[in-house]
């Protein structure tokens, strides 16, 4: 099934409708839009770009983070996102808004007394999984031993998923990004804080 966009006109312009869509469906209809537009630039010393990405980047990595998510977890799932200052953060967000998992905050891996504070958010937020790249994973994971977090935890790493993954519906059929917001209507969206 093809999306529809839920708008509403104020001026003539199009608005997407919070209460019908999610950021999934508005990065879905940006992508269809304006595929190269620059969404995000990271400056990791605070004046230089050392990352960007695309609305078909940016959707493109969602959609393999997901169906990697989605092999492994029910929708639902509380994920806790263990990344250190990046546009990798962004692309753990919307990747596990993608497969319908629920991102977990609050875990930067370089602050003080980060591993009992990973033990407390993981255990508040009933968190069955956390993602970020393999190293800080590995780094981490050597801290928790046995079920510490609870028999069945994963550690997944989002920097090993295959570029050519896709992501499968319940009904066995692929999902093209490009085919997935065919129908979309005009509309008008901004991001907040980190956007370009």
């Amino acid at each position: 099934m093809v999306k529809k966009f839920i708008c509403s006109e104020n001026n003539g312009k199009y608005y997407i409708d919070w209460g019908e869509n999610t950021l999934v469906d508005a990065l879905a209809y940006h992508r269809h839009r304006t595929p190269d537009h620059e969404v995000y630039k990271f400056l990791g010393d605070g004046e230089n770009e050392t990352d960007s990405t695309t609305f078909s980047q940016l959707q493109d990595f969602s959609f393999r983070l997901g169906a990697w998510l989605k092999r492994v977890l029910r929708s639902g799932s509380r994920v806790i996102l263990l990344y250190d200052s990046s546009l990798d953060y962004i692309r753990g967000i919307m990747g596990c808004m993608t497969a319908g998992m629920v991102p977990v905050s609050g875990v930067y891996p370089r602050s003080y007394n980060v591993l009992e504070r990973f033990a407390h958010v993981q255990k508040d937020s009933q968190a069955v999984a956390v993602i970020g790249p393999k190293v800080i994973l590995s780094e981490f994971q050597k801290h928790f031993t046995g079920e510490m977090l609870g028999a069945g935890f994963l550690w997944i790493p989002t920097d090993v998923i295959p570029a050519t993954y896709t992501l499968v519906t319940p009904l066995g059929l692929l999902v093209d990004p490009e085919v997935y917001c065919i129908r979309a209507i005009s509309s008008f969206f901004r991001s907040g804080v980190t956007s370009v």
